[in-house]
């Protein structure tokens, strides 16, 4: 029988199977190690992410609310310190800060005299950086006085103009008007102002009444009274207008138009201004002859008194898009808010507009009239005692059905209807968390119009309304929707309507709570309802939002009275995040702005 060979491995195949293991060995816990350091950093990149969203969110929400930066801050350097002063209380008589700054590693927050807290945890800040965005100041600074000359260069109070409009001539002949500011001191100007110059988006041109005579030494009520016009914004062709203008704290009478505006004026802003005593307060129109219209948009009015006037506000044949209306008062005119029909298909007065926190009251005929292509957002106004409509769209075709949302208003004591669509709405109208009591009709969709037979209300969003003790509350094509989708008719128990339509509340000492409370469509915090109150105590409304109008618990905002060169308009954060220790630390810089919410 042979003999079998069994003399094994030699040492070289030894030693190269033990190299080939060794080899694999180090490959395989070389991919261990290099999988547990990958996620290692994965993790402490997602906590330096997690802890800056926290932190980020945290700062942009307090700058929003913030009313102006403290002098205690440090910017522009590391370790940075910001401090806020804002308005939390709810009576909004009491000023409290809200303060970030590093302790050690550790971003901390204090409100007000509050200990300090920490806003991020597990991580190291290593480098905190708060950038001060602000006027750039790269402008002139203008006078206008009762003593002045348009001969002189009206770069001081002693050297002022006589006219606004010479002051606007001296801009205009800078190489830029671009953070110009002009001060006007009191005395009754006889003069229609034309703008000819823009600012940027950034660094607007101010046009500043200086009622407390603080930059111009003259205090008191600054009035112009226009012969045709009181500021007017022309245009110089089919899309060029003017842009980036801040007019406030004017007394404007006697004229066509307090402000009249023509096409292609972009992102102005008129505030704070008591416009009286003229055939129509505001004026934005967007046509330009021959059938054209052209396209406007951007424009904020707010904080206004308009009254005594034919029309409030009268947006006019053409297109004004993005457009907001805040905090405005508006009584004793003919209509609130009027818009007229473009009159060209396509072409309304006012598209994508929002209109807020505004009170619109005795009026002899609407509230707010709407035509063809008014369409936007109407919430949290206060519209009662007009003598005739609260909210009128007289006419809507089919070729104009652009979204419409009533929310959150109270519409009472109007003559004849709360909320009339004569011609009818559809799916894309939402009527929702409105007041609307003792008219004659509170809700109504008259007139089956075209083949989508507009006019009947089934299938549109009205929910969680309470319409009461009008003579009918339903009419035209609406039936009564009381008990459905939310809608109630019961007394929303108002402390003092008219005119005060606070809801009584246990809490602050009544018999019961509203049944307006608690009961609308939607949480209130998706809205800005949250930082407003129904109540008298000004607590703010949490949780399920009540139904009306909503009213401010801070300050009304004033004309500015302090020079805006250098002033803050804006907060840019900078923080570097450490994470993970060792061969895990990740390092990371993150970066956010916000505005505040006075900036200008």
């Amino acid at each position: 029988m042979p003999r079998r060979n069994s003399r094994g491995y030699t040492l070289i195949e030894m030693l190269i199977y033990v190299g080939l293991f060794a080899f694999v060995s180090v490959a395989v816990v070389g991919a261990i190690l290099q999988f547990f350091l990958v996620f290692g950093k994965v993790s402490s990149r997602r906590a330096t992410a997690a802890q800056a969203t926290i932190a980020l969110e945290r700062i942009i929400r307090e700058v929003r609310l913030g009313e102006h930066i403290d002098d205690a801050s440090v910017l522009g350097v590391h370790p940075g310190t910001l401090t806020l002063v804002t308005l939390v209380n709810p009576n909004g008589t009491t000023i409290t800060t809200r303060s970030f700054f590093l302790q050690g590693n550790d971003l901390m927050l204090q409100q007000g005299i509050a200990a300090a807290a920490p806003l991020t945890t597990g991580v190291k800040v290593t480098n905190l950086v708060f950038h001060n965005i602000g006027f750039l100041g790269g402008g002139l600074v203008y006078y206008v006085r009762k003593s002045g000359s348009d001969s002189n260069d009206c770069l001081s109070p002693a050297t002022a103009c006589l006219t606004i409009q010479g002051a606007v001539n001296k801009s205009d002949d800078d190489a830029t008007a671009t953070g110009d500011i002009i001060y006007v001191g009191a005395g009754t100007y006889n003069e229609t102002v034309t703008l000819t110059v823009s600012g940027a988006i950034n660094d607007p041109l101010f046009i500043l009444a200086d009622t407390n005579g603080s930059e111009t030494g003259d205090a008191g009520t600054v009035t112009v009274d226009g012969a045709t016009n009181g500021f007017v914004f022309p245009s110089t062709g089919s899309t060029i207008g003017i842009d980036n203008v801040v007019i406030e704290g004017f007394t404007i009478t006697g004229s066509s138009s307090g402000i009249w505006a023509a096409h292609g004026s972009d992102f102005n802003k008129i505030r704070n201004n008591i416009i009286t005593g003229n055939t129509t307060g505001i004026t934005l129109t967007t046509s330009w002859g021959n059938g054209n219209y052209a396209h406007s948009q951007g424009w904020i009015l707010e904080g206004n008194t308009i009254t005594i006037n034919t029309n409030g506000i009268h947006f006019a044949n053409g297109m004004y898009t993005n457009t907001i209306v805040q905090y405005n008062t508006m009584y004793g005119n003919t209509r609130g808010i009027y818009a007229t029909d473009g009159g060209n298909a396509g072409f309304g007065p006012a598209d994508n507009m929002l209109i807020r926190h505004n009170t619109i009251h005795s009026n002899t005929e609407d509230g707010i009239l709407g035509h063809t292509w008014f369409d936007g957002v109407i919430a949290d106004n206060h519209i009662y005692n007009n003598s005739n409509h609260g909210i009128y769209y007289p006419y809507r075709s089919n070729s104009s059905l652009q979204p419409v949302t009533i929310r959150n208003n109270t519409i009472n004591d109007n003559f004849d209807h709360g909320i009339l669509f004569y011609t009818g709405m559809d799916e894309n109208t939402v009527i929702e968390n409105n007041s609307v009591t003792d008219q004659v009709v509170g809700i109504s969709s008259r007139l089956p119009f075209g083949p989508l037979q507009l006019g009947n209300c089934a299938g549109v969003p009205i929910r969680n309304n309470d319409v009461w003790n009008n003579t009918s509350n339903y009419a035209g094509g609406c039936s009564d929707l009381t008990g459905t989708d939310g809608n109630i008719s019961v007394n929303p128990l108002y402390v003092a309507a008219p005119a005060t339509v606070r809801l009584q509340a246990v809490a602050t000492g009544h018999a019961a709570d509203s049944p307006a409370i608690n009961t609308g469509y939607g949480d209130v915090s998706n809205s800005d309802l949250w930082k407003r109150s129904t109540r008298t105590d000004n607590i703010t409304d949490t949780g399920i939002v009540d139904m009306g109008y909503h009213y401010g618990v801070g300050p009304t905002p004033t004309p500015s009275s302090k020079s805006l060169i250098g002033r803050t308009r804006a907060v840019r954060v900078e923080i570097t995040i450490e994470a993970g220790g060792g061969k895990y630390a990740t390092t990371e810089t993150f970066y956010g702005t916000a505005v505040l919410r006075r900036s200008y």
